[in-house]
């Protein structure tokens, strides 16, 4: 798969088990998308659109999140080890992995990456 998708409108799209390490998708639209198992390891993801996507399991460590909007978004499983999450957005129903929330109920945004799931 192509790795430079910068601003892609990938919405609504299954992309279940592909690998996207190290590719580019800033800005793109990824609503709704299914990306359950998904490699994206060392992905820069800087202000995509992830509101509502289904990232089961999904390999995200060293992505870049940084301006990310994942309202809504379900992370359970996914692995977020050295994910940076800067600027990040999330809300009350976006599902993080086990471990990942600290006692406030968000990540801490003074280390601005995940140390460990």
């Amino acid at each position: 798969m192509h790795r430079h998708m910068r601003g892609a409108a990938l919405a609504h799209a299954d992309l279940e088990g592909k690998d996207l390490s190290g590719a580019d998708l800033t800005d793109a639209d990824l609503s709704h998308a299914r990306l359950c198992r998904v490699c994206l390891r060392g992905a820069n993801l800087r202000w995509a659109n992830l509101r509502h996507a289904d990232l089961t399991d999904t390999d995200l460590s060293y992505a870049t999140l940084h301006g990310t909007d994942l309202c809504d978004a379900n992370l359970t499983g996914a692995d977020l080890t050295g994910t940076v999450t800067e600027v990040a957005r999330w809300n009350r129903r976006t599902r993080f992995p086990a471990g990942f929330l600290s006692e406030s109920g968000f990540p801490d945004y003074e280390r601005g990456m995940v140390e460990a799931v």
